[in-house]
C-alpha cells in the first residue's frame, strides 16, 4: 500500500474541499488500522480513515470509487492493492480515536502486543475497545492540551475577550484530556475580526458559508471561520 498515492488519488478524483466552493468532496484521509502498524501488519489489511462529504457517498461518488478500483459501498470498501477504505461518521469522534489509538500502538511495544492478544482472541472492535483507556492516556501525554495553549499563546495579544469553546472547553474545565479532537473552536466578539489576518499573518484563512469553505474577508456575516496553520494567506 502507498497511502500517500492513495490519498492522493482521492482527493484528485473525488474533489478536495480544501480547494474551496466545494460541497461534496474529501474533507481529510489518513492512514488506520491495525494493519497500518508495522508491528501488526500480518493481522489485518491497512486501512485509510476517508472523511467525506455528504457523510454517506453520493451515487457519483460510489461510482468513482469504483473507477479507482474499489468493491463495495456504503461506508467500506476493499481496493485489490490490499488497503480497506472507510467513510468515517463526521461529528462521531471515531477517526480521531483511530488516530491516537494509531499513535500508542506504533510507538509502544507492549500496547502492540496487547492489542494482538486481543485482536486474535475476539477481533478488531475487541481489541479496540481494550486499547482505548491507553490510547487515550497516550494521547492525553504526548498532546493534551497543548493546542489550546497555542491558541492562547496566538489569541494573547486580543485586547478583547475570548473563550475556547465545544470540546476542548469540557477539557479545560475537567483539567484532563477526556477523548481526543481533530479541531478547535473558539468564541470571539465579531468586532474583534479585522485584526485575525493580523495575529494570524501566515495562516490560511477560511469562511464557511453554505457548506463551502470560501476565502475569508473580515468583516464576515457567517458564524464559523477555519483556520489551517502554515498555508499562505
Amino acid at each position: 500500500m502507498n497511502p500517500e498515492r492513495a490519498t492522493h488519488d482521492l482527493r484528485t478524483h473525488l474533489g478536495d474541499f480544501l480547494d474551496r466552493n466545494r460541497p461534496d468532496s474529501v474533507f481529510h484521509v489518513q492512514t488506520g488500522g491495525p494493519g497500518s502498524v508495522p508491528a501488526l501488519a500480518d493481522l489485518d489489511a491497512p486501512e485509510l480513515h476517508l472523511d467525506l462529504l455528504p457523510e454517506t457517498p453520493t451515487d457519483d461518488q460510489q461510482a468513482t470509487l469504483r473507477r479507482l478500483g474499489y468493491i463495495g459501498n456504503g461506508p467500506h470498501w476493499t481496493h485489490p492493492g490490499g488497503w480497506r477504505l472507510i467513510s468515517s461518521d463526521h461529528g462521531s469522534g471515531w477517526r480521531a480515536e483511530q488516530a491516537a489509538l494509531r499513535d500508542l500502538l506504533l510507538h509502544d511495544p507492549h500496547a502492540a502486543r496487547t492489542y494482538r492478544a486481543a485482536f486474535t482472541a475476539a477481533g478488531r472492535d475487541h481489541a479496540d475497545r481494550t486499547l482505548r483507556p491507553a490510547a487515550l492516556a497516550h494521547h492525553a501525554r504526548t498532546v493534551g492540551l497543548t493546542p489550546a495553549r497555542q491558541v492562547a499563546r496566538l489569541l494573547a495579544p486580543l485586547d478583547a475577550p475570548w473563550m475556547i469553546a465545544a470540546g476542548y472547553a469540557l477539557d479545560l474545565h475537567l483539567g484532563h484530556t477526556a477523548r481526543p479532537h481533530d479541531d478547535l473552536d473558539v468564541i470571539l466578539p465579531r468586532e474583534t475580526q479585522a485584526r485575525l489576518p493580523d495575529l494570524l499573518r501566515g495562516w490560511r484563512l477560511d469562511a464557511s458559508i453554505h457548506g463551502t469553505y470560501r476565502p475569508y474577508a473580515a468583516p464576515s456575516t457567517h458564524p464559523t471561520t477555519r483556520f489551517t496553520p502554515g498555508t499562505p494567506t
